[in-house]
């Protein structure tokens, strides 16, 4: 369940725009498991997560291919942080 509501909030950012390519792949898939163990983890702010999930997609991409706003991020974070745990 929540791997599901997690993807539809990247999927819906598609920060290196793969989901445009091919919808119906899990293009993020890697990156949405290690945001959904952030989640779990208790972050006690959206700026805290926001930064690990920036960290992941650097990670993952680099940043060259990853190079949103950390204030997008931060909006991504602030909608993951709503999602209650299941």
């Amino acid at each position: 369940m929540i791997y599901a509501k997690v993807k539809n909030i990247i999927d819906r950012w598609d920060p290196i725009g793969l989901v445009g390519i091919d919808p119906e792949h899990d293009h993020y898939r890697f990156e949405i498991n290690e945001i959904i163990i952030l989640l779990q983890s208790n972050y006690s702010t959206p700026e805290e997560l926001a930064k690990h999930v920036e960290s992941i997609f650097i990670e993952y991409f680099d940043d060259k291919i990853y190079n949103r706003p950390f204030a997008e991020c931060l909006d991504v974070a602030r909608i993951l942080f709503t999602i209650p745990s299941d």
